[in-house]
């Protein structure tokens, strides 16, 4: 694909309006379970990213020391699946995640990003060709850029026409009115879009790789908790908020972020888990077609997104540690995927702790040569305790 189709394409995406989440997709190349060595690493002494929980093996059995994780405990409104909580027993409590669907196509979108990982930022430094190639993974019709392209971060308020109607982030000139609801096209299209433009041309091969790394992991975070609000009146976003967390695998197998998380916060990956068999059980015990248990769903959701929110947390700080040993390209490309997976937790922060998110949101706004990656970590590990 030449640069002028690729610039084409991702700007006509804008646009898409059809098509439900689960529509059928292009089916992308099986992902192997490889591990992300940019998101784990030994923390520098230097830098007060300290946290143990950001380090950690490849093989699933790492250990989050750090004190105030040891003494995290579950709410108990919390799923846990076959435990004596306070939830009815339902279909999630032996501990697997029964779908609605015989296929889930989100699944094959998260084996796209697999493929896009092995690319650009598993195997050294890409070339302009990984790049194409990895365009080529993102872009089918119903792949990532589809999803992408439309997707609204329900963490924030509908965008309204000031009469009380409703908008759609899928509409010419709504995404312009509220950047952070329809974050898709309004933030992560630019961003993808550049970062591909710019790698196909063989620029800046490191930092555009980390841009779309982060770029999509942020995506992946935002669709999971997308689709499970909207499992209320459509039982197959269920799937899709699970098949984007895991791309469809086994607790201890998945990829996409819960390979990520399962890596650098086991801890976290284990709650996002846990909360997602948490709103499988609550659509088998309130089953219409139409939930109307809202406050039980409610409890799922926010035990899914604390784990998010917490994993995410630690990936940022783990590159923060990372960071602190490198130089030129490789130094660029972390503060890159820390300026926009770290950019995506301001708005958490900011609830925590008000001027907190202000302030890390200024830090993140600095180029090398004034970044602070100390002030950076306090603001994570301070807001981010625990799941």
């Amino acid at each position: 694909m030449n640069l002028k189709s690729l610039v084409i394409y991702m700007v006509g995406a804008l646009s898409l309006v059809a098509c439900g989440e689960d529509d059928p997709v292009v089916t992308a190349n099986n992902a192997n379970n490889a591990t992300n060595n940019s998101t784990t690493g030994t923390n520098n002494a230097s830098n007060n990213a300290t946290n143990n929980s950001t380090t950690g093996t490849n093989n699933g059995s790492n250990n989050e020391t750090n004190n105030s994780t040891n003494s995290c405990v579950r709410l108990a409104t919390d799923y846990t699946p076959g435990a004596d909580d306070s939830w009815a027993a339902c279909i999630s409590d032996d501990n697997v995640y029964h779908a609605f669907e015989p296929s889930i196509s989100s699944a094959a979108r998260v084996a796209a990003f697999e493929t896009i990982a092995d690319l650009l930022w598993r195997n050294g430094v890409p070339s302009a060709v990984d790049f194409t190639n990895a365009y080529d993974a993102f872009a089918p019709g119903e792949g990532l850029l589809s999803r992408v392209s439309r997707r609204e971060d329900e963490h924030f308020a509908p965008v309204t026409d000031g009469a009380g109607a409703t908008l759609s982030c899928r509409d010419e000139g709504v995404p312009a009115m509220d950047i952070d609801r329809c974050v898709g096209p309004a933030q992560m299209v630019p961003l993808l879009t550049t970062a591909f433009e710019q790698g196909i041309l063989g620029n800046e091969p490191e930092v555009n790789a980390a841009t779309i790394e982060a770029t999509l992991l942020w995506f992946f975070h935002i669709s999971v908790f997308k689709e499970s609000t909207t499992c209320a009146t459509a039982k197959k976003d269920c799937d899709s908020a699970y098949a984007y967390y895991t791309g469809d695998l086994p607790r201890d197998l998945g990829i996409g972020l819960a390979g990520y998380l399962q890596d650098s916060a086991p801890i976290a990956h284990e709650y996002v888990w846990d909360g997602i068999l948490g709103f499988r059980c609550w659509r088998d015990l309130d089953g219409a077609d139409v939930a109307t248990d809202l406050a039980m769903r409610d409890q799922a959701l926010a035990q899914v997104d604390r784990g998010m929110l917490y994993g995410v947390s630690k990936l940022v700080l783990a590159r923060l540690a990372l960071m602190e040993g490198h130089t030129g390209a490789a130094k660029a490309a972390d503060l890159a995927f820390i300026k926009i997976l770290g950019g995506s937790l301001v708005r958490e922060i900011e609830a925590r702790a008000p001027g907190a998110g202000v302030e890390l949101k200024g830090e993140l706004r600095n180029d090398a040569t004034t970044f602070s990656a100390v002030a950076v970590a306090d603001y994570l590990t301070a807001a981010f305790p625990c799941p």
